[in-house]
């Protein structure tokens, strides 16, 4: 699948030129959904639950109270620490911390096109299937970690290809702090970096032992993991057993996170398998240990492993996969250039698709109103209807192992946090109960009492079953207090 890779008569087909043409065009087709798509993706929505945390730790403020949530925060560093510098310059608004997602998702493809490659036809592709990866448009303006992931993956990708070409101490370095920040961005990363590093090891071992001092650029992340994973994996431990792992019917996760859609998804890989089977000779003389076809191996394996971790380990979701993507497009993408020099049509069927799928979505998204998770189980929504009420004491109860397990002040800076910028700060009272408490009663009891208001969050019943049976349904019924559901397990209540 390289560019060395021949035919059975030793030479390469022809590239077609009329189809070749046609990539300037594909590109700027794929920049136009890419950028629109990425605009209708909810920019006006309000902050999900998770990006709720994002905000409250850029808005900490001073350094000791950004680290105190970097250490106690499931997700490493390189993050939040970038944010939260970029929160005191633009502020916390739901705009501004969307906008470093934004322009970093934008990025990436900008990067591909620049550096990608050396070859004008995989550069192309590479970038058209970065802009319309589908979850990469939900991801843009999302104050969360995965398009930061997804662009130092791609950036990584990249110098894993100069690395390998020609390795080098200054070569591999590039490689190294980009491989230590994708890990202190997620944990999920180190898979991604670990298939990287053995495959560099194992096909170009005389090279990467000569190389060896550019692996002290990971002595910041590992001194990091020193401090930091240690409680990860006591969250584990805890938490095993309140989450249910995948299972046979979650495999559709994976042309889903690929190609946005399972049925196409299924049809693209199809297309893809069945091309490369029925040029299999060529495949027998290709070489496969050159830097192009290796980075696509290392892609295609490192997200399998995630794939396989994630159905033996629970509460994983499918946005875990994003440090692989780049790696599994760059698989792709070279499948394509491989293809278009011996029959275009796959190649334009399998982009007609995408283009499709991404379309479909696009009008969709700019004929209504983009749903995703932050119009269901967000607390912005919750609370603004209780600020309505001014109150000056709120109980928040967050019923699930992540919130019994988030230190008190954390939890309660994190209910407080959307109060705060806000301009109406309140009183925040923590209420932790165990599986056999009554959560009701004890909510209640700390609610009582002046003009306090109330905000249950319960867990989804479908990844923790522990906790699907403790509803507010007393609460709900308080006279003391007016009640409203803001979707999926969020309750608010004022009072009366």
């Amino acid at each position: 699948m390289s560019e060395q890779i021949v035919g059975k008569a030793g030479t390469a087909t022809a590239r077609p030129f009329r189809a070749r043409q046609l990539l300037p065009a594909m590109l700027a087709a794929a920049c136009l959904f890419g950028l629109v798509g990425r605009m209708l993706s909810g920019w006006d929505l309000p902050l999900s639950f998770d990006e709720t945390f994002s905000g409250t730790i850029a808005s900490q403020p001073d350094l000791a109270g950004l680290l105190h949530w970097c250490l106690h925060e499931l997700s490493g560093p390189a993050f939040y620490m970038p944010l939260w510098g970029w929160a005191h310059l633009a502020g916390d608004s739901n705009a501004a911390l969307r906008l470093p997602s934004f322009l970093l998702s934008l990025a990436a493809p900008l990067l591909i096109l620049w550096r990608g490659s050396s070859d004008r036809d995989l550069r192309i592709f590479w970038a058209v299937l970065a802009l319309l990866w589908l979850p990469g448009l939900s991801m843009a303006p999302y104050a969360r970690p995965y398009a930061q992931l997804f662009f130092l993956g791609t950036a990584q990708a990249i110098a894993f290809l100069r690395m390998v070409e020609t390795p080098s101490t200054g070569r591999a370095l590039p490689w190294t702090v980009l491989s230590g920040l994708m890990v202190l961005t997620h944990y999920y990363a180190a898979p991604v970096c670990a298939v990287q590093g053995l495959a560099y090891l194992v096909f170009r071992r005389k090279a990467a032992l000569a190389t060896w001092p550019a692996l002290l650029a990971l002595v910041p992340a590992v001194a990091w993991m020193a401090v930091h994973l240690p409680m990860v994996l006591d969250f584990a431990r805890l938490s095993e057993g309140s989450f249910v792992p995948l299972g046979a019917r979650d495999l559709s996760i994976a042309p889903m996170m690929l190609f946005g859609s399972a049925v196409h998804g299924l049809l693209i890989l199809a297309i893809i398998g069945a091309t490369l089977a029925m040029r299999r000779d060529d495949l027998r003389v290709a070489r496969l240990r050159a830097p192009e076809p290796l980075l696509a191996a290392s892609g295609v394996l490192a997200f399998l492993c995630l794939l396989a971790l994630a159905f033996f380990r629970p509460s994983f979701a499918p946005r875990y996969l994003t440090p692989a993507i780049p790696g599994m497009l760059f698989a792709v993408a070279l499948w394509a250039r491989y293809m278009l020099r011996r029959d275009w049509r796959p190649v334009a069927l399998v982009f007609a698709l995408l283009f499709l799928i991404a379309g479909v979505v696009i009008v969709e998204r700019a004929a209504s109103r983009f749903e995703d998770e932050r119009t269901s189980g967000n607390l912005e929504q919750a609370s603004a209807w209780i600020m309505e009420r001014s109150p000056s004491k709120l109980t928040f109860f967050w019923d699930s192992v992540i919130g019994g397990y988030v230190d008190a002040a954390g939890t309660r800076d994190l209910a407080g946090f959307l109060f705060r910028r806000a301009g109406h700060p309140v009183a925040v009272e923590a209420v932790r109960v165990g599986l056999e408490g009554d959560a009701e009663a004890t909510v209640l009891a700390a609610a009582s009492g002046g003009d306090g208001a109330i905000l249950w969050r319960t867990s989804d019943a479908m990844l923790a079953p522990r906790f699907a049976g403790r509803r507010p349904d007393k609460v709900l019924r308080d006279p003391r207090f007016e009640c409203r559901g803001f979707g999926e397990g969020v309750t608010a209540c004022r009072p009366r």
